[in-house]
């Protein structure tokens, strides 16, 4: 099935779900259902490319910080 633009639903699922493009051939956040919207914008800077650092970090942070 298509929608009145003659995108089919299989695609606009697969767009949302930031799995392909959009009909532009394009990809943007905003095609991403509101959930995965804010899961990115908490994580900016991961998102963006910074590193996730590695558990034992984490850790250190933690306990460094309760002290």
């Amino acid at each position: 099935m298509k929608d009145k633009s003659g995108v089919s639903h299989a695609r606009k699922a697969m767009i949302r779900c930031g799995l392909g493009l959009d009909p532009d051939d394009e990809w943007q956040e905003s095609q991403l259902f509101p959930e995965l919207q804010m899961i990115i914008n908490n994580h900016r800077a991961h998102f963006d490319g910074t590193p996730v650092p590695e558990e034992a970090e984490v850790i250190e942070e933690i306990v460094q910080d309760s002290s």
